[in-house]
């Protein structure tokens, strides 16, 4: 994990998270906002609240959580242009178990277009091949019926419904549904 190297896949390049990002990671956060705060996430303050301080402390703070292997946050880049198109990672690394949190977003104006399937698959290869991940979690909230289907045609099974998992920025509360893959499983399927 010391060696990360970028992953590439046919359109993108997965890369860890950098200062040098701060501004496109801020801007593709800006424009995001209202698509993705109806799932509960960044909605820990709200937009008007957000400033490039707080991304860089949010910068600061994956690349702490990486170097003491608690966490891979990871950037995707357009290969042509180098334009953000979203970011994820594996989270909550449990070394001990091999088993680490998938998390996957994609920015509003390139939704649609499959990145978030590509952005998985690799992070999945990558666990499996290169961390020897047992097994992968993942969750999305209610009514998040894009990354549902994503999960679904990876393979995932789906495992639960935590309720009231997340409070929202108007106070209502939503649940969050939690998936499970061997990854080995969909290595195969392709």
């Amino acid at each position: 994990m010391d060696a990360f190297q970028p992953l590439l896949t046919p359109r993108l390049t997965l890369k860890l998270i950098t200062f040098q990002d701060s501004k496109a990671l801020f801007e593709a956060r800006c424009e995001s906002y209202a698509e993705l705060s109806k799932w509960g996430i960044w909605t820990w303050r709200p937009l008007s609240e957000m400033t490039i301080e707080e991304n860089d402390r949010f910068i600061e703070m994956k690349q702490e959580q990486f170097a003491t292997y608690k966490d891979i946050t990871i950037l995707a880049f357009e290969r042509g242009d180098g334009h953000l198109i979203g970011g994820g990672g594996l989270h909550k690394c449990d070394w001990e178990r091999r088993i680490f949190s998938l998390g996957y977003w994609v920015r509003t104006n390139e939704t649609g277009k499959g990145y978030a399937t590509e952005m998985a698959k690799a992070l999945i290869s990558y666990a499996s091949n290169i961390l020897s991940a047992t097994k992968l979690l993942a969750s999305h909230g209610d009514s998040n019926g894009a990354s549902q289907k994503i999960l679904e045609n990876l393979g995932f099974e789906h495992l639960s419904i935590s309720p009231n998992s997340y409070k929202m920025n108007d106070g209502s509360m939503i649940d969050d549904h939690l998936y499970s893959l061997k990854p080995s499983s969909v290595l195969t399927k392709d």
